[in-house]
């Protein structure tokens, strides 16, 4: 899975709205290291883990803004390889599982979900999450 657009240029996009001024290069600088002093471990939603690197990367700290960048990660902001699923069916075909394990929070599986992707493996594992399918 790849982002269409950079975490910067979301969170600037969105940002306008909220009085972020940082530009997307400066937010993406922002966001790398927010995330390595973020607090661990996620669980759940990550709203704790998120809002942490949303207001440290875009230095702007808005209940709002936070909710609007949160909700923007969901299932249209991701692309998958264009040949994905068919690998994964040409695993499966060949008597191999395929499992998608994640350190990522719960919204992993509903955006596995809309991309079509849970149709094409046989479990995920979000250690955010005590849901195996």
């Amino acid at each position: 899975m790849h982002l269409r657009e950079s975490v910067g240029e979301t969170y600037a996009r969105i940002g306008g709205a909220f009085g972020v001024t940082r530009s997307p290069e400066e937010i993406q600088r922002g966001f790398r290291a927010a995330f390595r002093t973020a607090p661990a471990p996620m669980f759940g939603d990550g709203r704790e883990f998120w809002r942490h690197v949303v207001t440290s990367a875009a230095g702007v700290e808005d209940d709002d803004y936070f909710e609007a960048v949160y909700a923007a990660f969901g299932a249209p902001a991701w692309s998958i390889a264009p040949d994905a699923l068919q690998r994964f069916d040409d695993l499966r075909d060949a008597g191999v599982g395929v499992a998608i394990v994640s350190n990522w929070d719960t919204r992993l599986r509903a955006i596995l979900k809309d991309l079509d992707v849970m149709a094409h493996i046989d479990i995920a594992v979000i250690s955010s999450s005590p849901e195996i399918t």
